[in-house]
């Protein structure tokens, strides 16, 4: 029963019956935009803001990153360059290993077919000075 009091009391109010004057329209309406623009303010200011620190934030890290990138792929560099002059060491091992020994078979080849070539012309001049011997031999 006291609730059905005070709804009663409230409807009988002169407030319950007023109506809104254009005036007040235009005060209520004045009021609103005045708050939404404060709202688009304060909502543009914090999303700048907002960006600025992201964008910083960002920046960091990326340098960081980059930082950090470089360091690896400077010492991945380095490594290649290693891994690279030991090959072309290895490389230059197995050539002087494999290619000396051929050089010196190549070489005493050459001086054994030279030896014998010329062992041969010395056989032929003896042959040759012993039919001299021999027909100096039977002319006397």
């Amino acid at each position: 029963m006291k609730n059905l009091i005070i709804v009663i009391c409230f409807l009988l109010t002169s407030s319950a019956f007023a109506e809104l004057t254009p005036e007040d329209i235009l005060t209520i309406s004045n009021i609103v935009e005045k708050s939404e623009e404060r709202l688009r303010t304060y909502i543009d200011t914090t999303i700048i803001a907002s960006e600025k620190r992201t964008r910083e934030y960002i920046d960091i890290k990326l340098d960081g990153t980059e930082g950090k990138l470089t360091a690896r792929m400077d010492g991945t560099d380095r490594n290649i360059t290693l891994i690279v002059t030991l090959l072309v060491g290895v490389m230059a091992l197995i050539v002087l290993a494999v290619g000396i020994p051929q050089l010196i078979l190549v070489s005493r080849q050459r001086n054994q077919h030279a030896m014998e070539k010329r062992l041969d012309e010395m056989q032929d001049e003896m042959k040759q000075f012993r039919k001299e011997v021999a027909l100096l031999l039977e002319e006397l």
